[in-house]
């Protein structure tokens, strides 16, 4: 896979990590749902878009130091990795909102 690609799966991994901010910030404020990231939980309480930032920070940081790390395997691999367990999670978050939304707003 070129290293265009591998972009492209990191722009995937930072709208799948917004979505992931989103989908929780929703949750918390309906109290569906709680942090289970004690560091992320202690940010959300302190500001809502302190939450966001940390949220995107990691993945935009990767993002702007991709192209300064070697090409290895590796790193295309632990990349993709996480892309699909962000997939995985955004999957949950659109379980548990359907599930909370029939359930509890009662459509």
């Amino acid at each position: 896979m070129s290293r265009d690609w591998t972009r492209v799966w990191i722009k995937a991994m930072i709208g799948l990590s917004l979505f992931d901010a989103f989908c929780t910030d929703v949750g918390i404020k309906l109290g569906w749902v709680t942090e289970a990231n004690p560091i992320a939980k202690a940010v959300y309480e302190w500001h809502v878009s302190a939450f966001y930032g940390w949220k995107l920070a990691l993945p935009i940081l990767l993002l702007l130091l991709y192209p300064a790390l070697p090409p290895r395997r590796l790193h295309k691999g632990l990349i993709q990795t996480t892309v699909l367990l962000y997939l995985a999670v955004g999957l949950y978050h659109c379980f548990w909102v359907a599930y909370g939304s029939f359930v509890y707003l009662r459509f």
